[in-house]
């Protein structure tokens, strides 16, 4: 299946949406740099998000298609 915007006629590109919300923590070191060390990979567990159902064309933005459709 090709996807194109009905809108653009866009075949190129296109993206889905989503959004998050929450709070978590980042640690530093002593020199205030980022730890790389792990200690930081759960800082976004507590955050919630939401993804959209759909593809939105790149190129005007126009909603496209149902991701659920594509398949």
């Amino acid at each position: 299946m090709t996807i194109q915007c009905s809108n653009c006629g866009s075949e190129k590109s296109f993206y889905q949406k989503f959004s998050y919300y929450g709070s978590g923590i980042i640690h530093f070191d002593n020199t205030g740099s980022y730890l790389e060390d792990g200690s930081n990979s759960d800082m976004y567990v507590s955050a919630k998000h939401n993804v959209s159902k759909y593809l939105y064309c790149s190129v005007c933005n126009k909603r496209v298609i149902r991701i659920e459709e594509i398949n």
